[in-house]
């Protein structure tokens, strides 16, 4: 199961259900286009991406600039 929440108070924004574990989760320029996309990789080798959702003004998205991915990956899990 991937959950994304709002980073402010927890609220569960999307869900998405897979049939196998989840064995990497990475934010790339996929489509060359300048957009980050969310890919997710199952140890059965499913493969999903998402692309971000636009935000209100005055809210922001947060990206992993500096992080390699095995980090970031760490830090989502441990929260």
């Amino acid at each position: 199961k991937l959950e994304v929440r709002n980073e402010r108070n927890g609220e569960v924004m999307f869900k998405d259900y897979f049939q196998a574990s989840i064995a990497a989760l990475t934010s790339c320029d996929y489509r060359l286009d300048g957009k980050e996309t969310v890919i997710c990789v199952t140890t059965e080798g499913d493969v999903r991406g998402w692309l971000p959702s636009s935000t209100a003004p005055g809210e922001t998205t947060h990206t992993f600039d500096g992080k390699d991915d095995n980090q970031a990956y760490r830090e989502l899990i441990d929260k």
